[in-house]
């Protein structure tokens, strides 16, 4: 590929990346403030996008390494919440199936695991501050972009199995207690 196909590929994907975050942000508007769509449900999963836009969108901004244009305010926002789109998201599969359900303990580990994120998410205003040298950013970056990862994959890998948990048993609960599962059924 010429550096030309390249740098128009970039600049293709770049934009369908960040017209899909901005149509995530609209949704999550849309299901936040439309009245006749509230519900506990959909406010979960108006979160879940949220989370899924933020991150495609500052994906975008760091691939072409222009972090540095945004306000700084901007810059050091938590605003990464990769670990709130599977928590969010089985939240929002919970309050679909029982929209009176209440949290467990083990359910309420998402919350923690947001609030771990996001303070993992501040640390990185320290780092930057009191570094003495770029080598010493680069290392505590390292370690603090290691630990989101974790944070993430814990979260992701545990709450879609619980997620996918609570679908199966809610589809078999249908099966079991109705003839018809047309407009109950979860299989999508």
């Amino acid at each position: 590929m010429t550096n030309n196909q390249e740098i128009f590929l970039d600049g293709f994907i770049s934009a369908i990346i960040l017209m899909a975050s901005l149509h995530g942000l609209l949704l999550t508007l849309i299901l936040f403030f439309n009245k006749r769509l509230k519900s506990k449900s959909n406010k979960y999963l108006a979160i879940a996008i949220l989370a899924a836009s933020l991150v495609l969108g500052l994906e975008v901004i760091y691939y072409f390494d222009i972090e540095y244009r945004l306000p700084e305010i901007i810059q050091y926002t938590p605003l990464y919440w990769r670990t709130a789109i599977p928590v969010c998201t089985f939240y929002f599969i919970l309050f679909l199936i029982d929209p009176k359900h209440h949290f467990t303990k083990v359910e309420k580990l998402g919350f923690v695991l947001i609030a771990m994120e996001i303070f993992t998410e501040l640390l990185y205003i320290p780092v930057n501050i009191f570094a003495s040298d770029v080598e010493g950013i680069e290392f505590g970056e390292e370690i603090l972009v290691s630990i989101e990862q974790l944070i993430g994959l814990v979260a992701c890998f545990w709450f879609y199995a619980l997620a996918m948990k609570k679908v199966k048993a809610y589809q078999h609960y249908l099966y079991s207690h109705y003839s018809t599962t047309t407009g109950k059924s979860l299989s999508w």
